[in-house]
């Protein structure tokens, strides 16, 4: 602990005066905190280059995300290779159905977004933060913390970077759902944006930050796949399929 202590005292003030934004790069992992000798194995990385670009990923998943400036993409790995698709295009598509699994949008709105409130100081590992809870869902301690915040420099790039995946009205609820925070939260107001604006997460529902290095990363872990789809071929795969004869009706 003492140790990462100081590497992060270092590299927090090897950032100091650095004209470039990202300082380098970094990486972390994030993990599900567990006292015994068989931990549960999931675990989140979040990669930032120093030109910005991330690539955030859940151990076991076929998909990952992929941050370009400002474009976040989703890539799967598909049957015929990996495939990319914007937010931008997703939520495009979404809107013009109207309606998710079944849901229309206007449900959503009226039932709304969740706020958050503060729970207290909680520290993480190296890294001291703020706590907030779920309203209506607090159990009123810090060390029940739904999301933990911290203003540490050094954590910058990678708090940047899950701001970035917040950007489109549905991207939340995909990267919220990586992290089993409650999906209330999804539907968020300015409230929950300003919160994430303070800083960097050291605690995401059951994840919390571990490890942080900023050994270089190779490129190709940035790159996007031959394949991006565009908005048309996401409203073809998005059309679901007709319903059983017997039970649909034109009247």
């Amino acid at each position: 602990m003492k140790l990462r202590t100081l590497f992060t005292a270092i590299a927090a003030m090897a950032c100091v005066g650095s004209a470039v934004p990202a300082c380098a790069d970094t990486s972390v992992l994030y993990e599900y905190p567990s006292d015994t000798d068989d931990p549960i194995n999931f675990r989140m990385t979040v990669e930032v280059n120093d030109a910005g670009d991330a690539r955030i990923h859940l151990t076991g998943r076929g998909s990952y995300l992929l941050i370009k400036g400002d474009t976040v993409y989703t890539v799967t790995q598909g049957i015929d290779g990996p495939y990319a698709e914007s937010f931008a295009d997703l939520d495009a598509a979404l809107k013009a159905r109207g309606e998710v699994a079944g849901i229309s949008f206007q449900m959503f709105d009226e039932i709304g977004g969740s706020a958050l409130v503060e729970d207290g100081p909680v520290t993480i590992g190296a890294w001291k933060g703020q706590g907030y809870s779920v309203e209506g869902y607090s159990l009123g301690s810090a060390e029940s913390s739904d999301l933990v915040i911290s203003p540490d420099p050094i954590l910058a790039p990678i708090g940047q970077a899950i701001r970035k995946s917040f950007g489109s009205r549905y991207g939340i609820a995909r990267t919220i759902s990586l992290t089993e925070l409650p999906i209330t939260i999804a539907f968020y107001g300015t409230e929950v944006a300003e919160v994430f604006a303070k800083g960097t997460p050291t605690k995401l529902g059951y994840l919390e930050l571990a490890t942080i290095s900023k050994d270089p990363i190779a490129a190709e872990r940035f790159a996007l796949p031959e394949r991006v789809l565009s908005r048309t071929e996401i409203e073809r795969y998005l059309k679901p399929f007709e319903g059983a004869p017997a039970f649909t009706s034109d009247e």
